[in-house]
């Protein structure tokens, strides 16, 4: 049951991060703000791959890394 709600969470976000991306930083309101836009797709694509990794962990169970 926690592993069917922890996939249902990175599903929501691995598809809610390109939405974010696509809509909100299109706008105007970054528009001669170069530094503050910059940051939120970075942290906003570091977001999604650590998700996209924590869906294959749950999925597969692959490790990228080994402790």
């Amino acid at each position: 049951m926690i592993k069917s709600i922890a996939i249902m969470f990175n599903g929501f976000t691995i598809f809610s991060i390109p939405l974010i991306l696509a809509m909100h930083f299109r706008c105007d309101e970054y528009e001669n703000k170069p530094i503050p836009k910059i940051s939120g797709i970075v942290l906003l694509i570091g977001l999604l791959l650590i998700q996209l990794y924590h869906f294959v962990f749950l999925e597969h169970a692959l490790l990228w890394y080994q402790h």
